[in-house]
């Protein structure tokens, strides 16, 4: 005789699995395939209305471009460049209603009649090319005093920046290399052209990306016009720079010293100027773009949700009202087995607290050549336990270990746009000051505005502090520990472990797993009566007692995330839990380095007010997106700098 299948064990509610597996064999209702449990909500709905296939159907429903992956294309040619011919006519209007250098249009090198990047292009060749075959006794004498202005070696660094060896070359960045190819200037005007190579190499590098994206962009259009006109300028200067007597190009170069060629020097900064206006402008169509597919996603669940026909609703609300009397049944059977073993509970932990007791001061033989030992005064009247004890009374084991398992098990049905961001987290200033700093400090991290996509309360940001926690914990410096208020918010489920005093028992489980405390002198610190009963303020206390122990050379880490469904009535208790959390963060009596990271999706209401005078909130959606999710980069990142910058 076989026995029969042992069903899977599953994090879901005993009810809910009640009701899909066994209440099908009893009425045909429950056997219906158009409801489901919604883990999110904690309702059933009908498969339509769930949040997998509406966002699913989102996105099929979205716009072509959106839909086809086409790999960015590699400029690798100054001739492959279609959208910089687009705008050459206009930006050469906005370029000819500038001031026209004297007797410039009646020469060969004149650049305002041209038609397109080429002719211009070959018009600054040709003008450098008389400039280094022109010469003589006048031209060497020029070049020994700009070897005295600017060393050679600092000459043949710059042309190395703008090598054909970079993937991506823009017209401007060909121009660029003949400006600085062409200008022998003073030390200190070298070092701020220098400075502005290396910022604007990046930002060229994308310019032609934005023009093709936002083709109908008249933003982007204006900007890339404005960036060509001035560019258009530095050319002609650089023009007249070559054309230009050499003994005048001597004589300004010893006179004017440091303001040697300023005005061309000028140019090249206001380029670079232009050139970050376009990006901030692709940035704002980038968050534009992103809001309308975020409106049509809302509008393709709306008409979704009105298909629903009246037998699937009736369905629902029969599966939701056995549901809640399931839930209400097994609140009160489980209130009533836990009045049953409370008496037993105190008994055990009781008995457990005396045989330490015991043995702690069980009389031993004494040696002969020993006095006799002195009696420990106050014995009688205190109490003492030890570390693996207090970790029963808590009664918390490695929780944090389970929902580490749950977030891995679901972070990869988050989208991959929505982790990257979380992901660049690491790149903002805010949080590498909180994470370099020598002090104590505190961060708090905001995704506010356009909610990304959650799974049972599992977001991006629950991502992130799952991996920094296991970046830190590869490390003995740090000590960490960590909460997700999501994965435990249902005070009335069966078996539920949420509240204050769940999660502030969480945090202190998880330290004396990790360091050795002294807890001889607990008793001198808190009630036996208060920590045997679970009380707030008594585990507050425990968890200021173990911290005041650690040394100096300790970091600890203390991770909560999900902050904003701890504000709900429903968990009163976690205020004061937060903001014990948040004083202790201050306290120069603790000498070791606490750093407090909270994390909200969506963001906080009445924590934020012990942030928000220091300007220590962190808004995430305001961050681009400029890779692909990955964490092992990010792991990398947090590493180098734990490794590098904390003390």
């Amino acid at each position: 005789m076989t026995n029969p299948p042992i069903p899977a064990i599953t994090k879901r509610a005993p009810t809910i699995d009640f009701i899909d597996q066994r209440l099908p064999k009893h009425h045909p209702l429950f056997a219906t395939q158009t409801v489901q449990y919604d883990v999110m909500s904690g309702q059933y709905q009908a498969v339509g209305a769930s949040n997998s296939g509406l966002v699913s159907t989102a996105a099929s429903n979205a716009p072509s471009s959106s839909n086809s992956l086409v790999s960015r294309p590699e400029v690798a040619d100054l001739n492959a460049m279609p959208f910089w011919n687009e705008i050459f006519a206009d930006s050469m209007s906005q370029f000819k209603s500038t001031p026209e250098p004297k007797g410039r249009s009646k020469s060969l090198y004149d650049i305002r009649e041209k038609t397109d990047w080429h002719a211009v292009y070959d018009t600054l060749q040709m003008a450098r090319k008389k400039y280094e075959t022109s010469g003589g006794i006048i031209r060497d004498m020029r070049r020994k005093v700009a070897d005295r202005i600017t060393p050679g070696a600092e000459v043949a660094r710059i042309g190395s920046k703008v090598t054909p060896q970079d993937k991506i070359v823009t017209p401007i960045l060909g121009a660029v290399e003949l400006i600085l190819g062409a200008v022998e200037i003073a030390a200190l005007v070298r070092k701020k052209a220098l400075a502005g190579l290396d910022d604007m190499v990046p930002v060229f590098s994308k310019v032609e990306l934005f023009l093709s994206m936002f083709k109908e962009d008249a933003n982007i259009r204006n900007a890339s016009i404005d960036l060509t006109a001035v560019t258009l300028a530095a050319v002609e200067r650089t023009i007249g720079f070559f054309i230009s007597s050499q003994f005048a190009r001597t004589g300004k170069a010893l006179l004017s010293g440091e303001d040697y060629q300023k005005g061309l020097i000028e140019s090249f900064e206001t380029i670079q100027t232009k050139s970050h206006d376009l990006w901030e402008q692709a940035q704002n169509s980038h968050m534009f773009e992103s809001h309308v597919y975020y409106q049509e996603d809302r509008r393709i669940q709306a008409q979704m949700g009105a298909k629903i026909d009246l037998s699937t609703l009736v369905a629902v609300q029969g599966f939701n009202a056995v549901n809640n009397l399931l839930n209400d049944l097994a609140q009160q059977m489980d209130q009533k087995i836990d009045r049953m073993l409370q008496p037993i509970r105190q008994e055990n932990i009781s008995l457990r607290i005396e045989n330490d007791r015991l043995r702690s001061t069980s009389p031993t033989r004494t040696s002969m050549w020993l006095p006799p030992p002195q009696p420990i005064p106050g014995l009688v009247s205190s109490w003492s336990i030890n570390q693996e004890t207090l970790r029963n009374i808590i009664d918390v084991h490695d929780l944090d270990l389970t929902d580490l398992a749950l977030v891995q098990d679901r972070k990869e049905q988050l989208p991959s746009r929505d982790r990257s961001r979380a992901e660049q987290v690491t790149n903002t200033q805010l949080f590498r000051s909180w994470i370099v700093s020598p002090s104590s400090t505190k961060l708090l991290i905001h995704w506010d505005s356009r909610l990304p996509k959650m799974i049972a309360e599992v977001s991006p940001l629950t991502v992130f502090c799952t991996t920094m926690a296991q970046a830190l914990r590869s490390n003995p410096r740090f000590l960490s520990a960590l909460w997700f208020c999501g994965q435990h918010i249902d005070a009335y489920e069966f078996g539920a472990r949420s509240g204050g005093q769940m999660m502030i028992g969480s945090l202190l489980d998880q330290l004396l797993r990790q360091w050795d405390f002294n807890t001889e002198p607990l008793h001198n610190y808190i009630g036996y009566d208060s920590l045997q009963k679970g009380d707030v303020e008594a585990l507050t206390a425990l968890l200021g007692f173990l911290i005041g122990q650690l040394p100096p050379e300790i970091v600890l880490f203390l991770i909560i995330d999900g902050a904003a469904l701890f504000e709900r009535e429903e968990v009163q208790d976690a205020l004061p839990v937060f903001l014990s959390l948040i004083q202790l963060v201050a306290d120069n009596s603790v000498r070791a380095t606490v750093k407090l990271l909270i994390t909200s999706t969506p963001g906080t209401d009445i924590i934020r007010g012990s942030f928000e005078e220091e300007d220590l909130i962190l808004n995430v959606d305001s961050l681009p997106i400029l890779t692909a999710a990955s964490e092992e980069r990010m792991v990398r990142e947090l590493e180098g700098e734990l490794h590098g910058d904390v003390p």
